[in-house]
């Protein structure tokens, strides 16, 4: 294993247990500042589409950005991962439309009308930790990074303000959000594309 997957490995497992220990109370009210916080950002409001993922046990919640996008007349997405190990986004308009798929994530079915995000298309990325740079340690299977690198409309990664850190190990394939936004603010990144 290299250095650098043996660094994010010891990260996820650290922060996996700091994140778990944050009291659902407190959880609920940092999903509510972070909820607010992008719903009140210009790049929510001049949006087309929201590519979004289905939270899971301890993640920002994305469900209430779900039901705030559709309300507002948004197109959202969520991804499908392949077996070529990329992704593909489709539309999805109600919970129903989601299914339990790889890594036991939620995916909407294959019926659903495949998404071509453009400009006007908000990417919200999944990550357990991020770090000024926008460079996150993930789950460690490269879905995401290999998704930006082509992807040219803004990505924002939700992150508990404990679990943003001044640096992760990052490889060459290791790409970056655009905006970090946790429930003590919006971080825009500095980094090129």
């Amino acid at each position: 294993m290299s250095e650098i997957r043996t660094q994010k490995s010891e990260i996820r497992e650290k922060y996996l247990a700091v994140r778990d220990a944050i009291p659902s109370e407190q959880k609920e009210a940092f999903d509510k500042k972070i909820f607010n916080r992008l719903i009140g950002s210009i790049t929510y409001r001049h949006c087309t589409d929201v590519l979004l993922y289905a939270s899971v046990k301890g993640e920002a919640d994305t469900w209430m950005i779900f039901e705030k996008a559709l309300a507002d007349g948004k197109k959202v997405a969520f991804p499908c991962c392949n077996p070529d190990n990329t992704m593909t986004f489709r539309y999805v308009t109600s919970k129903d439309q989601l299914s339990q798929a790889t890594f036991g994530l939620l995916e909407p079915d294959a019926s659903c009308e495949e998404c071509k995000p453009s400009n006007f298309s908000l990417l919200i990325v999944p990550g357990l930790v991020f770090d000024k740079g926008g460079y996150r340690v993930g789950y460690g299977k490269g879905f995401y990074d290999r998704y930006l690198s082509t992807f040219e409309g803004v990505s924002i990664g939700l992150c508990y303000s404990k679990l943003q850190l001044p640096e992760v190990p990052r490889g060459r394939f290791d790409r970056h959000v655009d905006v970090i936004i946790s429930e003590k603010g919006v971080y825009a990144v500095n980094a090129p594309k």
